[in-house]
């Protein structure tokens, strides 16, 4: 998959993502089952999760390399890394990381959390230009489930991450709160 491609990806999740975001309203945005985050902390996992990535995105590759150090492999493919990712999940026992867990909603500030989505989303995009096709094949960053990834796979997984959250709030609590 092209950067181009890659940012089409991208892009879709996002989309659908913000079309969601923009059409929800106060009262769904708090709602959560039992036991689960609310619609409002998924949001914030997103942003989380893709500031996380845009710290390490916004590092030269000559500080990436030393950090992580460089891929002994090819990329996976967008499928590849989507299989892994979900059988990793399947067996995956605890919460995610400390650093992206939300807050409770009654914490949350929703138009800056939204705003706050954009700007790190519009990052994404901004550090996916500056990135040539060899380097997302040649540099890593750690992912805190999958290992170390090419920054063209952590593409993929950011793109597949927004989408299953997205999925579930839009369709599966959708469902529930009928």
């Amino acid at each position: 998959m092209t950067k181009e491609e890659i940012k089409s990806l991208l892009e879709g999740a996002y989309k659908q993502l913000i079309g969601f975001v923009d059409n929800a309203d106060e009262e769904y945005l708090a709602f959560g089952p039992e036991e689960k985050w609310t619609v409002s902390q998924h949001l914030e996992h997103l942003r989380k999760s893709a500031s996380m990535l845009n710290k390490g995105l916004s590092m030269p590759g000559m500080v990436l390399k030393p950090m992580f150090g460089t891929a002994n492999r090819p990329s996976k493919t967008n499928e590849q890394l989507r299989t892994r990712y979900d059988e990793k999940v399947a067996v995956a026992t605890g919460a995610p990381p400390a650093d992206s867990q939300p807050r409770p909603h009654s914490e949350m500030n929703i138009e800056r959390l939204i705003s706050g989505i954009k700007k790190e989303y519009d990052k994404l995009f901004e550090h996916l230009e500056k990135w040539s096709e060899e380097d997302l094949d040649k540099y890593i960053l750690p992912h805190p489930l999958l290992g170390k990834c090419t920054l063209r796979e952590m593409y993929y997984f950011t793109a597949y991450h927004t989408e299953l959250h997205t999925k579930t709030v839009n369709v599966t609590y959708r469902a529930l709160k009928v």
